[in-house]
Parts: structure tokens; sequence; C-alpha cells
């Protein structure tokens, strides 16, 4: 499992990344595609595969 994030800020815990390996199902939002800007870094943090409880 992991998380993605565009931000124009700062995150801790997240490697940047190049916005082409955004898997499709996060690249097609809207989110992705029109609201974030060109200048929002593209960041991405792999988390365990533990299931939660």
């Amino acid at each position: 499992m992991s998380q993605w994030l565009l931000t124009t800020t700062a995150a801790r815990g997240f490697g940047q990344c190049a916005r082409q390996l955004v898997p499709p199902g996060i690249a097609d939002t809207a989110e992705f595609r029109q609201l974030c800007p060109v200048s929002a870094t593209c960041m991405h943090q792999q988390l365990d595969d533990q299931v939660l409880p």
C-alpha cells in the first residue's frame, strides 16, 4: 500500500517522484489533472503491508 501527494509545501516521510510514475487511478483525478498547480511537487510514501484491525 502507498500514499501519493501533490504539495507546494514540504511533507515529512514522503519522497519526491516524477508525476509520470503515479498510478492511473490517481493521475486521472480532478485534483491531479486540474486543481493542484503544475508547480506542486509529486511525492510518494510506501506504507507497510500490515493489515489494520
